[in-house]
């Protein structure tokens, strides 16, 4: 994992101010939240800390309805939509800073009156994508 936490720097659920571990369980029952990496989550946690606004985890620590070698499946990854009126740019430059390997940007997401949501992970190799109108993806050097 690029530039992940270890020992006693890891956070810890009692150190999360934004999120519960709930808001990562599996859609379909089998993973716990309370299980997902607290790397992962202590990065979100600080993302919501900076732009002060409120985060929609539409997929955490899940089991299926993912790509085959999913980070979803190993507890490395959650899909978000922040709720604000900044543009996906300016998420962007925030989500940039917070350390993840793996985003994907996804705009056609939504969330009541909210559009546009990323992939966040921690995987070994860094790596951007975006999803296009076409349903296709475009992958870019990180």
């Amino acid at each position: 994992m690029v530039g992940g936490i270890t020992g006693t720097d890891m956070p810890k659920w009692s150190d999360i101010k934004h999120f519960k571990p709930e808001d990562f369980d599996d859609h379909y029952g089998v993973n716990k939240g309370e299980d997902i990496n607290l790397d992962l989550v202590g990065r979100l946690d600080s993302l919501r800390e900076w732009i002060a606004c409120p985060i929609i985890v539409t997929a955490g620590y899940d089991s299926k309805g993912h790509s085959e070698m999913s980070y979803h499946y190993k507890g490395l990854a959650a899909d978000i939509i922040i709720c604000t009126t900044m543009d996906m740019r300016e998420q962007w430059n925030y989500i940039k800073i917070a350390g993840f390997s793996g985003i994907g940007i996804y705009p056609h997401w939504k969330y009541k009156v909210y559009s546009g949501g990323f992939h966040l992970d921690l995987r070994d190799i860094p790596q951007l994508w975006r999803q296009m109108p076409d349903g296709k993806y475009v992958y870019f050097l990180p």
